[in-house]
């Protein structure tokens, strides 16, 4: 069995525990994907958030 700091995600201060086969945990991996597109991850919430609500969402990425 691995060690538990083997086991801890690779991202400086993060203490959380990494994902399979990954060095980073899900929070930092999300984490730096909304660093690198944060206009594609604005548009990836507020559809999930208008979907979460029950309510249409029928904008396009090209239109947002």
């Amino acid at each position: 069995m691995p060690r538990k700091d083997e086991r801890l995600c690779s991202t400086r201060f993060c203490k959380n525990i990494k994902a399979k086969n990954r060095n980073v945990c899900h929070k930092c991996k999300a984490r730096k994907y909304a660093e690198n597109n944060p206009i594609k991850y604005a548009y990836q919430n507020l559809r999930q958030n208008v979907k979460r609500r029950g309510k249409v969402f029928d904008i396009t990425f090209e239109q947002f």
